[in-house]
C-alpha cells in the first residue's frame, strides 16, 4: 500500500481489509487508485476470497482473478452487479442459520464509483444508502474508487455529504518530478477514519 516517507507508516492493508466498514480510495487523475485497489483485491485473493468488480472499463489483465461486472462502457452490466451485491446482502440479512458476522467476507471495487454515478444517478443514489447500513453488516466490503475533485460521487444530494463521513478514506495525493510529471514513488497516502476530518 501506499507509504508516508515522511510520517511512521500505518499498516493500510489491514485497516483497508476490515470486513464490518465501507471504503473510499480518492485521488486525482493517473495518481494509482486502482493500482492500489488491485493490491488489496489480490490480498483478498491471495486469502482465498474471490472479489466482485463493477465499473464500466477497465484494461486488459486489470483485476485478474476477479469476477467482473461491466466493461466496455456496459452500464447494464454495471446495474446487474449491483443488483446482485443487494440480492446477496438480501440473501444474508434472511439467513436464520448464521448471524451477520459469520457470512463470509466478500470484496466488492467499484471501478470508478465516479463514472457510475455519473451516468446511473438513481441506481447509484438508492446503492449508495444500502451500501452504509445494510452491506457492511453482512460482511460485504465494499471499496468506491472516486476522483479527488467529484464531490457528488458520494450520493444523495444533501443526505450524500453526510454519508461520506461513514466511509474510511483512503487519500493518495500525488507526487511530482521535477519536470512536473507524476512520480508515483513520491506519492503520499493518508487515512481518514469515519466522522473525522484529520488524516494519519
Amino acid at each position: 500500500a501506499v507509504e508516508n516517507k515522511q510520517e511512521s507508516g500505518l499498516d493500510l492493508l489491514k485497516i483497508l481489509t476490515q470486513p464490518t466498514q465501507s471504503y473510499a480510495i480518492i485521488a486525482g487523475q493517473q495518481v494509482g487508485k486502482t493500482f492500489q485497489a488491485q493490491r488489496i483485491a489480490q490480498h483478498w485473493l491471495q486469502s482465498g476470497v474471490k472479489p466482485i468488480v463493477i465499473g464500466p472499463k477497465w484494461d486488459r489483465g486489470e483485476w485478474q482473478g476477479c469476477t467482473l461486472f461491466g466493461g466496455e462502457y456496459n452500464f447494464e452490466a454495471v446495474a446487474r452487479g449491483m443488483r446482485i451485491i443487494g440480492e446477496i446482502a438480501t440473501d444474508r440479512h434472511a439467513d436464520k442459520n448464521k448471524s451477520h458476522k459469520q457470512q463470509p467476507i466478500q470484496p466488492v471495487f467499484f471501478d470508478d464509483w465516479t463514472a457510475i454515478r455519473a451516468n446511473m444517478e438513481k441506481e447509484a443514489e438508492a446503492f449508495i444508502i444500502d451500501a452504509t447500513t445494510l452491506y457492511a453488516s453482512v460482511n460485504i466490503i465494499l471499496y468506491f474508487i472516486i476522483h479527488l475533485d467529484t464531490a457528488n460521487a458520494w450520493g444523495v444530494g444533501k443526505v450524500g455529504a453526510a454519508l461520506k463521513n461513514n466511509f474510511i478514506k483512503l487519500i493518495i495525493e500525488a507526487g511530482y518530478d521535477s519536470a512536473g510529471l507524476i512520480d508515483r514513488n513520491r506519492n503520499a497516502g493518508y487515512i481518514i477514519y469515519p466522522g473525522k476530518t484529520s488524516k494519519d
